[in-house]
């Protein structure tokens, strides 16, 4: 009885202090829905680029270097905010950043901020935190060096957040995964190997299991990405209720050509190109893995695309393709150097695209009907300082 009477005194004495801290404000909610913001003057380019005119890298990062002791707290804040917001007691909280296509292709699907909590139910029914574990990535690359096309001028962000409860989703893994993923993704814009597609398909779903049964909720509503140098980074907070914004700033940087280095300016090559890029050209493909272009066109599902491998497993070898005129099977040098020159176009800029044709002219014309193959090319290459002799 006396024990029993000491503990309904101690909850008496309590009482007023619960009632405080229930009168307390509740922790900042987090907006959603919210939208990004973009400074007037952003775009340096009067218009889009053209398409096959470059390449477009996107960066992200959270706020400023300078910014990064003020933004942990605030990391924090949203640490206490989510759980009430989502209404999970334990699991794992992804804040993602999402880029899609026109078509609504998902691209990329970047975890930028993750939090982890378990709490359990205390003396009185008060909850403690167990753990409470933060990660951040403060800036990475989203997309790196896509050739710009007709499809993908203009693509779409949105900043979400995956709640999980009950289930803890090791960040670190998560980014490795969502690398690989995006690697694949935006690789299958383009013509691939039959043999990608299932190591394509297997990622993208290995990406979605992370997040199944997630309750999702859009922090910063799906916006409009031009493939345009950014003068200033789109802002897109994470915001909250009568508090100070967390910054998620994106960035857009393009280039013409990622073969020549210094040698191109204006729109021409300065000088002539090293002809081993023909041969060491590559991109990245499902499995992270770095694929040259010959392979890809010469693999590739495309009937058009992969017919050129009849000419290139002779020439590339060191043998010849075309020359003897007497030889039938071999009349369509013109055809396949013109599916060639076709697909150099799809994979790389119209400007490493006419790299790679004069490349492979100057290490190979001699090992096939070199008039045939260079056809009316020459112009065009004439037109960026490549012409042939």
């Amino acid at each position: 009885m006396k024990i029993l009477a000491g503990l309904l005194l101690l909850m008496l004495e309590l009482a007023p202090a619960i009632a405080a801290d229930e009168a307390k404000p509740s922790a900042k909610n987090i907006i959603f829905n919210a939208t990004s913001e973009r400074d007037d003057g952003k775009i340096i380019t009067a218009a889009l680029p053209a398409p096959h005119s470059g390449y477009a890298t996107v960066r992200y990062s959270i706020g400023t270097a300078a910014q990064k002791p003020r933004l942990r707290d605030l990391i924090t804040t949203i640490a206490h905010a989510l759980p009430e917001k989502m209404g999970n007691s334990e699991g794992t909280y992804t804040v993602t950043l999402t880029i899609t296509d026109q078509a609504g292709n998902l691209l990329v699907k970047e975890p930028i901020l993750s939090f982890q909590w378990t709490r359990e139910r205390g003396f009185l029914f008060v909850d403690n935190v167990v753990t409470d574990a933060q990660k951040t990535s403060w800036s990475g690359t989203l997309i790196n060096q896509l050739p710009i096309t007709e499809s993908n001028q203009v693509l779409k962000f949105s900043i979400e957040v995956f709640a999980q409860k009950g289930r803890s989703i090791d960040f670190d893994l998560l980014k490795k995964t969502a690398k690989t993923f995006s690697d694949g993704a935006l690789a299958a814009l383009f013509p691939l190997p039959a043999a990608a597609m299932p190591i394509i398909s297997s990622v993208t779903d290995l990406i979605s299991s992370f997040y199944t049964n997630a309750t999702k909720k859009v922090l910063v509503d799906q916006d409009d990405l031009p493939l345009e140098v950014t003068k200033t980074p789109i802002r897109a907070p994470i915001s909250f209720e009568d508090f100070e914004k967390i910054p998620v700033l994106i960035s857009v940087t393009t280039m013409p050509t990622r073969l020549a280095g210094d040698i191109f300016a204006n729109g021409k090559f300065g000088s002539k190109p090293d002809e081993s890029i023909f041969n060491n050209a590559s991109m990245v493909v499902g499995n992270s893995k770095q694929v040259s272009i010959v392979e890809l066109i010469t693999t590739s599902t495309e009937a058009k695309l992969k017919n050129t491998r009849a000419m290139l497993d002779v020439v590339l070898p060191g043998g010849t393709y075309g020359n003897d005129p007497t030889n039938k099977k071999e009349g369509n040098i013109a055809t396949l150097c013109g599916n060639l020159y076709d697909a150099l176009n799809i994979y790389l800029s119209k400007y490493d695209a006419r790299a790679m044709f004069f490349a492979f002219i100057t290490r190979y014309g001699d090992n096939l009907n070199r008039a045939a193959c260079i056809g009316s090319r020459n112009a065009p290459l004439a037109e960026v300082g490549l012409a042939l002799p």
